[in-house]
């Protein structure tokens, strides 16, 4: 999958937590890292970040080059733009359907299954990210980066879900 699918399978994952904390009145859920087959090998990194309130945040620099985080809204009146064009479409498919996607989320397996068909199903896809990943780790080789640039047609392969480190 291109880069901006990618960003749709990890911010699907992100929604699937985001929404099982708010119903398990904060409860504490198990979180995943999404293992990606790439050119590099097998490796984790996010494509995107978030505030504390699971929002997207894009970073950009002014004329300064001061970094600035730009928290991504969701806007109904343009639900074709990034992250409204991957939830609105998410709540449709999983709050409405299902009625409880507790178990889903403890399978791993069928989880990844689910997401990667919702976001191959989406007709809107485009996101505000360039393509990078960031807190990456080689799985092969055990490294560990800070960020990884990528090319615009890169491909990524959501193959499993780990526990995710707590930092």
């Amino acid at each position: 999958m291109n880069f901006n699918q990618a960003v749709c399978v990890e911010y699907s994952l992100n929604l699937f937590e985001e929404y099982l904390i708010a119903k398990r009145n904060g409860e504490h859920i198990q979180k995943y890292s999404i293992v990606w087959k790439s050119p590099f090998g097998l490796i984790t990194g996010k494509t995107f970040t978030t505030n504390e309130s699971f929002t997207p945040v894009k970073t950009s620099v002014d004329s300064e080059f001061t970094p600035i985080d730009e928290t991504l809204r969701i806007i109904e009146e343009n639900e074709k733009a990034f992250p409204a064009n991957v939830r609105f479409p998410w709540y449709d498919k999983f709050d409405r359907q299902w009625s409880s996607l507790y178990p889903l989320y403890q399978n791993p397996t069928m989880l990844l299954k689910e997401i990667v068909r919702f976001v191959e199903s989406l007709d809107s896809i485009d996101t505000p990210y360039e393509p990078q990943l960031v807190n990456v780790t080689l799985i092969n080789s055990d490294k560990t980066l800070p960020f990884l640039l990528l090319n615009d047609n890169i491909s990524l392969t959501p193959v499993s879900l780990i526990e995710a480190s707590e930092n």
